[in-house]
């Protein structure tokens, strides 16, 4: 990783495991570690109480995230940067490229699944493309908006849920394109089924967000929305998958996000990221 000039840096490596399994793989890389590298275990299983724990020990006054799945272009921190020294810019969030174990089939890469938008640099961020897996952000945000909210520890969202009440305090969140991660995909999350639950945990957590910035009675208007999208694509979707079309995943993905939307209401928050227990991986 190219060092941007000035700049102190530490890594902070938080397991959300009990059995602390990376505690010993953490210790031997601290040894000739380039940089400070902490090792912290969080035993409450879940992304909220994670990234929580990973903040409020971060001694800088800039913090930024990558998951435990990607691997960091050599000028990434460098064009966060650059970006992040307009005085007005709280909040910096950059690409994530996905990186297939093995070569995608076509009907994979014509879904969409695994392909975020991407803008130009110093476009301003809408709350739903605000994701933490490549982010640089001031650490007085955490303080000032009490962090990642431990209802969604097991379902995800919690970091569009914690950046849109940064945008709602006045927080000004952009765009870097240049500050590239890739993301491994392994087989398991290149399969209809995986791709489908994921479709429909997502529109459910959308709904559910919204709910919870505006009240319930936003649970009505995405469920019309969701059972729109349901009656839209659910004839499109079988025809699709009988003649083997390659847009068939792309369809079936919208219906089980509107599908997500119409129920969201009366489902409980998915476990895709633990829960009561041991940290879980999504199969």
């Amino acid at each position: 990783m190219t060092r941007p000039a000035g700049l102190q840096i530490e890594v902070l490596v938080v397991d959300n495991d009990c059995s602390r399994s990376a505690n010993v793989v953490v210790a031997t890389l601290a040894k000739d570690f380039p940089f400070l590298l902490r090792y912290f275990c969080e035993t409450r299983s879940g992304v909220s109480h994670a990234r929580n724990h990973a903040v409020a020990e971060a001694h800088g006054e800039w913090v930024a995230f990558v998951d435990d799945d990607e691997w960091i272009e050599p000028g990434w921190l460098s064009a966060f940067w650059a970006v992040a020294q307009n005085t007005s810019v709280d909040a910096v969030f950059g690409p994530v490229i996905a990186e297939f174990e093995q070569p995608a089939p076509a009907w994979l890469l014509a879904s969409g699944a695994h392909q975020r938008p991407r803008y130009a640099t110093g476009t301003p961020m809408r709350w739903g493309d605000c994701r933490s897996g490549n982010v640089l952000f001031r650490r007085w945000l955490f303080v000032a908006h009490r962090g990642f909210d431990p209802r969604f520890a097991a379902s995800g969202g919690e970091d569009c849920d914690f950046f849109w009440r940064c945008m709602a305090g006045g927080a000004r969140l952009v765009w870097c394109d240049e500050a590239l991660v890739h993301e491994h995909v392994p087989l398991s999350r290149m399969r209809r089924p995986w791709l489908l639950r994921r479709a429909f945990n997502g529109g459910r957590s959308f709904a559910r967000l919204r709910a919870m910035r505006r009240g319930v009675a936003s649970y009505g208007v995405d469920a019309a929305w969701g059972l729109i999208n349901v009656l839209a694509y659910l004839v499109p979707a079988l025809l699709a998958r009988m003649v083997g079309h390659v847009r068939a995943l792309a369809f079936e993905r919208k219906l089980a996000g509107g599908l997500g939307k119409l129920v969201a209401a009366f489902a409980g928050a998915s476990g895709e990221y633990g829960g009561d227990g041991a940290s879980r991986v999504p199969d």
